[in-house]
């Protein structure tokens, strides 16, 4: 089980969305990445998927293919720390696609993140 309580890819969890279901996987599926909260739009809004990382190399990884140069899919993904500055916080918004094609997008990116493609360059 991840930090969070995640069961693992393909399980129902009661008060997360259908629709973003594959990206929620892939992403706990990268050591050191861990999501907290999701929201798939409901048809008429943004996606929007809040996660952390524990580790640079995969931020890179997973920031690499949010990227519409590398995925072809334009989000953004915001960052953001709580009032003491201990824990970062990144947001990954689908804006500004919405519904099917926002949940398309995700999907891509979720198969992009899954097929492992992306090699961080050494440091």
């Amino acid at each position: 089980m991840k930090k969070d309580g995640y069961p693992g890819p393909g399980t129902e969890i009661p008060g997360i969305d259908p629709e973003v279901i594959p990206l929620v996987d892939a992403l706990n599926s990268i050591p050191g990445i861990y999501t907290l909260d999701t929201c798939s739009g409901h048809g008429s809004g943004q996606m929007s998927i809040f996660f952390r990382g524990e580790r640079q190399r995969a931020i890179a990884r997973v920031l690499y293919w949010f990227d519409s140069c590398h995925s072809g899919e334009r989000w953004t993904v915001k960052a953001r720390t709580d009032c003491g500055g201990r824990n970062i916080t990144f947001c990954a918004e689908s804006f500004p696609r919405v519904g099917e094609e926002a949940w398309a997008s995700a999907r891509h990116i979720a198969a992009c993140l899954k097929a492992g493609s992306y090699i961080p360059a050494e440091q």
